[in-house]
């Protein structure tokens, strides 16, 4: 789409710019190369990036959908200060209000999820000044990603998290905001997709479980042209993206 080929990076550079920096045509993927009814289906298979089917001991996991994802960013302001010299009933520390913004994330988020949603928050990304061991922090930026199946739980999730601080804050002397960084759209797998997988692993004499993605996979984008699927199989102590990754012949 335009507003992700739009989309910038760190260093300011857009996605086109990115494209054309290596020889592509960002122009040409504007045009879809298979329209709605394209494809007949499309089966995605993946290991399952988590330890979910491990645990069960579960050669098989025939996913329900995949999560959508929205990112803010949140900025606590406070007031930099001395350390040393600064008492601590006059602070203005704005790192601890973002550990307050943190951890309510946390308990938001292992509140929400299973009942009946899959529900992740995380923030895996803070930017703090001064940043320096001697200075009250007087700045935080931290950034908030949300994961769920159900969009009214992601429309939500960091404006009731917000809410749900403001009265810390204020009592820290603190302000705090947001804005949105990305959204993607949650994606239903097809019933008529999960059912063949559940009947072949049943055929086959495999256990099987329906679960959720909670990673974003190419058939999100393969969703448009057909019916999707997906089948995982299990990773050892769920681990991916990394020197670690090992999967089990059956």
């Amino acid at each position: 789409s335009a507003d992700m080929l739009a989309a910038r990076n760190a260093d300011g550079e857009t996605l086109a710019q990115g494209i054309a920096r290596i020889g592509g045509d960002p122009t040409a993927l504007t045009q879809p190369l298979r329209g709605p009814d394209g494809t007949a289906a499309f089966v995605e298979l993946h290991i399952e990036q988590g330890p979910v089917l491990e645990s069960r001991q579960l050669p098989i996991g025939v996913v329900t959908n995949i999560v959508g994802i929205r990112r803010v960013l949140i900025t606590v302001e406070g007031q930099p200060d001395h350390a040393g010299t600064t008492p601590m009933d006059i602070r203005r520390d704005a790192l601890v209000g973002a550990a307050r913004i943190i951890d309510a994330a946390s308990r938001q988020a292992s509140a929400a999820s299973g009942n009946p949603h899959y529900v992740v928050a995380t923030v895996g990304k803070l930017a703090m000044t001064p940043n320096a061991a001697n200075a009250v922090p007087g700045r935080v930026e931290l950034t908030l990603e949300m994961r769920s199946d159900s969009n009214a739980v992601l429309d939500t999730f960091p404006e009731t998290l917000m809410a749900g601080v403001a009265a810390d804050l204020k009592a820290l002397r603190l302000t705090a905001g947001f804005v949105q960084l990305s959204r993607a759209q949650p994606t239903d797998c097809t019933p008529l997709v999960m059912d063949a997988a559940q009947a072949a692993a049943d055929q086959l004499g495999y256990a099987s479980m329906r679960l959720p993605s909670g990673a974003g996979h190419d058939a999100v984008y393969m969703a448009p042209t057909g019916p999707i699927g997906m089948i995982f199989i299990p990773c050892l102590n769920g681990r991916s993206h990394c020197p670690e990754e090992w999967i089990e012949p059956a």
